[in-house]
């Protein structure tokens, strides 16, 4: 066989694949009224112009355009001629039998069922056999329904304060217990808060800047806050019960630190309520088994 005959060939197979899926996606366009124009307007001249070159013969040309006629004929008849009253009752049966297998949330759908429904929907919908209205019907109602959500529980509220009236603020002792000092106490109309300040030594400050590289979340802020900064308690004369409310994390400045083996000064507060009474004399700041007296009477 010479090349030109093997080439020939090829270009005749080429163009019969080409036409049978021409045809196919035609057939599958029921739903177009201008699908019979779209199938036979180009293919009478199209077959014409493949015998030319010899990619069909003359009988075959023949047998695709009588193939592309048939098939127009078809389109052309209407949903109501193709399906009965009793095709549509057994396409709907079907239809039902599958619809009632699938469950109805996304999450507990079996995929095998709901690929057996939307084939045999699809298949009868391009046959005729159910009405476009039927079709989209049937996708409503085959929607999976969401799951419902839990309902969260409400976030616990946080007591408010605006610490906007300063009314008098204090200071702390002049001594530094466990390298922490009480710098002052704030009093507020409607809180107080406490001012501190640590000395972190070299070693320390090394082992918080490897422990900052890890992922910032809730129980490494407190754990930092614990090893590297001051936790207090707040308590005074009159016995009231103050109730922490917002705590910083420890900030520092490394430029406050002339050479590397200085210590890393860091500071940081805590807001405490109620507002401290007016009566009381004296407040007294925990952090761990330090103790810190300040006196809010003059001496």
């Amino acid at each position: 066989m010479s090349a030109h005959e093997t080439n020939s060939e090829l270009m005749r197979r080429w163009t019969n694949s080409m036409l049978e899926r021409h045809l196919s996606v035609g057939l599958l366009d029921r739903g177009q009224p201008d699908a019979k124009e779209q199938m036979l307007m180009p293919h009478e001249s199209e077959l014409a112009a493949y015998v030319a070159v010899g990619a069909l013969s003359a009988q075959e040309a023949d047998e695709w355009l009588e193939r592309f006629a048939r098939a127009a004929r078809a389109l052309a008849v209407s949903d109501e001629e193709v399906a009965t009253e009793v095709v549509r009752a057994r396409a709907e049966e079907l239809l039902e039998d599958h619809l009632a297998a699938l469950a109805p949330t996304l999450e507990a759908r079996d995929r095998a069922a709901s690929r057996r429904f939307h084939s045999a929907l699809w298949a009868l919908a391009h046959v005729g056999a159910i009405s476009e209205e039927t079709h989209h019907a049937y996708e409503v109602r085959a929607k999976p329904k969401r799951q419902p959500r839990p309902q969260a529980s409400p976030a616990p509220s946080r007591p408010s304060f605006e610490a906007a009236v300063l009314e008098r603020v204090v200071a702390g002792p002049s001594m530094r217990l466990s390298a922490v000092r009480l710098i002052c106490a704030e009093l507020y109309r409607d809180c107080v808060t406490l001012r501190w300040h640590r000395l972190l030594t070299p070693e320390e400050t090394a082992a918080r800047d490897e422990f900052s590289r890890l992922p910032i979340v809730r129980e490494r802020r407190l754990e930092q806050r614990r090893r590297w900064g001051a936790e207090f308690e707040l308590h005074d004369d009159r016995g009231t019960r103050y109730t922490p409310v917002d705590r910083n994390s420890p900030r520092d400045r490394e430029w406050f630190r002339p050479r590397d083996d200085n210590p890393t000064p860091v500071w940081g507060d805590a807001t405490f309520l109620p507002q401290t009474p007016r009566d009381a004399t004296r407040l007294e700041a925990v952090n761990g088994s330090d103790r810190f007296v300040i006196a809010l009477t003059d001496p």
